[in-house]
């Protein structure tokens, strides 16, 4: 890694993120992130990335993930490290209703399983790039991406 720098702005409400990096390969990226959450609308959030090439031109693979129902890695959310702020992991707690994508725009809609509760999550790309840049989007019960 060549240089790293995070920003927490309290005025803005943003975390902002730079990273130049050199890949395995040997070519040099920036990659910048910001990120916020609404205080106003606190179930909305986003989240923007670039990826610039900065010595020569590069193969750039994103891929973003809406995902219900993650399986837990062994060791965390398990409580049996004895850290209090663990819990237990209880299992699929979402049922899926529905799902779909259209171009860049993906979405899944949820209920809880015992309560029936719903709820909904969604995300938009906007993609730019040089002439012949490709996208792909896929959309199953459990992730559109």
């Amino acid at each position: 890694m060549r240089a790293h720098e995070r920003v927490l702005d309290f005025r803005s409400g943003t975390l902002s993120r730079s990273v130049e990096w050199v890949t395995p390969g040997g070519q040099a990226v920036a990659v910048r992130s910001v990120r916020m959450v609404s205080l106003v609308q606190r179930a909305v959030a986003a989240v923007s990335f670039e990826v610039e090439a900065l010595d020569t031109a590069v193969s750039v693979v994103l891929q973003s993930e809406l995902v219900a129902n993650e399986v837990a890695s062994p060791g965390v959310g398990s409580g049996a490290d004895g850290d209090p702020r663990t819990a237990t992991v209880v299992g699929p707690v979402l049922v899926a209703e529905a799902h779909d994508h259209h171009e860049l725009r993906s979405w899944l809609m949820h209920r809880t399983a015992v309560s029936g509760l719903r709820m909904a999550a969604a995300m938009d790309h906007r993609v730019e790039g040089p002439a012949g840049v490709r996208t792909v989007m896929r959309a199953r019960p459990i992730w559109p991406g």
